[in-house]
């Protein structure tokens, strides 16, 4: 998983767009394994989503996020990326709801 988060950061040092899709896919492969080893592993299902939110693939990310958010209501990141989906959907006032519930429950 720590394999996977390392190639998500290195995307923030303007890699080439081979190497971008490389990074992503072996991002993937790593959340994939360490939720295979740990299905509950919570860190690696939002490292999932992570990636296919910025791959574009909205619904998909929204789905892990939402899961993610209903198995530990209390770990910030998911409910920060679901309001990111949100945005991205053009879903603005969900995506506000969800701040301000985030806001209210912590």
């Amino acid at each position: 998983m720590a394999l996977g988060n390392v190639l998500l950061r290195s995307l923030k040092f303007e890699p080439t767009k081979q190497q971008v899709e490389q990074y992503y896919r072996r991002a993937l492969e790593y959340f994939h394994k360490a939720l295979t080893l740990n299905s509950h592993n919570i860190y690696a299902a939002n490292g999932l989503g992570v990636v296919l939110a910025e791959k574009g693939y909205f619904p998909q990310a929204k789905e892990i996020f939402v899961k993610v958010r209903e198995a530990i209501a209390d770990f910030p990141d998911a409910w920060t990326n679901l309001a990111h989906i949100y945005s991205e959907m053009g879903q603005h006032i969900n995506a506000i709801k969800l701040v301000f519930s985030f806001s209210l429950f912590f």
